[in-house]
């Protein structure tokens, strides 16, 4: 693909002939300076018009050159909306070149996990098809964002196959090591008056106990919480009509109760998959 350049073909016609009659003229009043018929400062002058002609060349030159577009980078051409005959202006963007062969995951980590993520550290990026594939953290900002309080991360992902991901949606999983927690329905978790997130439960006395808890991650299927007692009896149902301190009558259902599990310390985010160079 080519731009039409006969105007920058003349001008460099122009400016070489320019720069020519500009090197005879200094010639000329060097030879008569020696034979003290020349002054100075018209031999100055003369050197000043010869290097700004000179300079006008080198910029026709490098506007014939740009009217041939070179890519910056190998990639692959992913849009062209130039047409034959289309007149474009400076600047105006006309295609998009990408390289997939290598992607920027882009995601926001917790405030409270992006103490334990660090550059270099493997992530597992899943695909909405399911495909798991895998990464390299490569950034992590060093401010949260306001509106979110999160951390914005990035991942190099390679991408050999060249598959056609970009741009698409995927979640990320970091693992942050193992510790103990418990799997609770969302239901159960509550604030109280101080917007504290916690799960109301009983002691052996049958009282209310508030127990302020860090939500680990949150799926479909439940949400993993740190920092319950290893055993302990939830309160399943009612918990909206008790307080903290309450003496009441607990019935245990079956299966109610809460066991604490090693859980594999997961920090998910979605977000999309970019491509490099993608303008």
């Amino acid at each position: 693909m080519k731009l039409s350049n006969a105007e920058y073909q003349a001008q460099v016609r122009s400016t070489e002939a320019e720069v020519k009659l500009k090197r005879a003229e200094l010639a000329a009043a060097q030879r008569l300076k020696k034979r003290n018929m020349q002054t100075e400062t018209e031999v100055l002058r003369l050197q000043s018009e010869l290097e700004g002609a000179k300079s006008a060349l080198t910029q026709a030159r490098l506007q014939l050159q740009h009217s041939t577009p070179t890519a910056p980078f190998t990639g692959v051409l992913d849009k062209n909306d130039a047409e034959i005959g289309q007149f474009l202006t400076a600047g105006e963007t006309w295609a998009r070149l990408v390289n997939i062969d290598r992607l920027k995951v882009t995601a926001q980590i917790p405030q409270q996990s992006v103490a334990a993520v660090a550059v270099g550290q493997q992530v597992t990026v899943t695909l909405l098809n399911g495909q798991e594939l895998s990464g390299t953290v490569s950034f992590i900002a060093s401010a949260a964002e306001t509106g979110t309080r999160s951390f914005p991360i990035e991942v190099m992902l390679p991408n050999p196959d060249r598959q056609r991901i970009a741009g698409a949606s995927a979640t990320l999983d970091i693992d942050l090591g193992s510790v103990r927690a418990h799997k609770v329905t969302p239901a159960l978790l509550s604030l109280n008056s101080h917007g504290q997130l916690g799960v109301k439960w009983v002691d052996q006395g049958d009282k209310v106990i508030f127990q302020r808890v860090e939500l680990l991650s949150t799926g479909t299927d439940g949400a993993w919480i740190k920092g319950l007692p290893d055993q302990v009896e939830v309160i399943t149902l009612g918990g909206g009509f008790v307080k903290e301190g309450e003496q009441v009558v607990a019935t245990l259902s079956v299966d109610q109760s809460a066991n604490p599990q090693e859980m594999s310390g997961v920090s998910g985010a979605s977000n999309s998959a970019k491509g490099n160079g993608v303008n």
